[in-house]
This record gives structure tokens, C-alpha cells and sequence, in this order.
């Protein structure tokens, strides 16, 4: 796990990259890890973005393609990698409820992708701008559709506002 948390800005920044890009580094560093790296096509009515399970050595991360939303993407990811870092890859783990594991991984991803002191900056503005919104997304070098997708969820600001900065991905699986 040592290994996987000295590499965990690095996949951050990852997402500045394209999914052709950033698709085999993902895999590899992963793979160096002892992490075996999926993405899969979603499950029909089953609203899964990801699930971790231990199997002997390795670890199986796999994230569906739900929405493909770049923001989204990232978030699950990290939220599972939060699973992984707390501990909970003790069984196959699936996402169906906010218990208490659920609000650690998603308090872990939300806080690795955006800095705590930065997205509290960003809030506090009695105005959020697109510049503003570039400049956290900057100061933590993640793509600018990962501060916006954040900016919905805690309902900041209303869907739909920046939408042209959140990415959709295509992924061939």
C-alpha cells in the first residue's frame, strides 16, 4: 500500500490526460502496486460506479462506465482506492449505501482530489467564476470538470453551470 499512496498525486494528475493516455500508465502503476485495474461496461439498473475485492495477492479495482463522466470517473476511483486506504478490502466490497465506510472512501476521494483549504477558498468567494474555478482545479492539478462535478454535488452551484468543462469519456472495453 506504500507503493500505491507515493503514487497517488501522480494518478491525480493523471486526469489531465486523455483516456488514451492515461489509461495504460493507470494500469501500470497499478499493476506495479499489486492492484489488478478494470473498467467495465455498467450494469444495467444496478448503480454500481466501482467495487474492490482481495484475491490472494493482488487486489481487483473495477469501475463501470456509468454516466462517463470524467469528474465521475475520478471521484470513483479515488473513492475506491479510500476503500483500499481504510481498510475495508477485508471482503468483496460493493457500493450500495452511505454507511460509515461509504462516507470515509468518498471523504478520502473528495479531499485527495481537492485540497480541503483550496475548495473552502473556492466556496467562500462571494462569486464563483470559471477563473476561479481554473485556479482550484490548478493549485490541484486536476482537470477543472472534477472542481465543477464537486461544485453540483455539494449543490454550490446549479447543474448545468460550467457544463462544458466536465469531459465525457469514451472507453472501449
Amino acid at each position: 500500500l506504500e507503493k500505491l499512496k507515493e503514487n497517488l498525486n501522480y494518478i491525480k494528475g493523471l486526469s489531465l490526460e486523455t483516456p488514451k493516455t492515461f489509461m495504460p500508465k493507470l494500469k501500470e502503476i497499478f499493476s506495479g502496486c499489486g492492484v489488478d485495474f478494470q473498467v467495465i461496461p455498467d450494469f444495467p439498473n444496478v448503480p454500481i460506479h466501482g467495487y474492490i475485492e482481495k484475491k490472494t495477492e493482488k487486489i481487483i479495482l473495477c469501475l463501470t462506465i456509468r454516466y462517463k463522466f470524467a469528474d465521475i470517473f475520478w471521484f470513483s476511483l479515488f473513492h475506491e482506492l479510500g476503500h483500499i486506504f481504510n481498510g475495508d478490502i477485508k471482503q468483496k466490497f460493493y457500493d450500495f449505501n452511505l454507511n460509515s465506510n461509504e462516507k470515509n472512501a468518498d471523504r478520502f476521494a473528495q479531499e485527495t482530489l481537492i485540497s480541503p483549504s483550496s475548495y473552502r477558498d473556492l466556496i467562500l468567494r462571494s462569486q464563483i467564476d470559471l477563473p476561479a474555478i481554473k485556479k482550484c482545479a490548478e493549485v490541484n492539478k486536476v482537470d477543472p470538470g472534477i472542481v465543477v462535478g464537486r461544485l453540483y454535488h455539494d449543490k454550490i452551484i446549479k447543474y448545468g453551470k460550467f457544463s462544458n468543462e466536465r469531459k465525457r469519456y469514451c472507453f472501449n472495453t
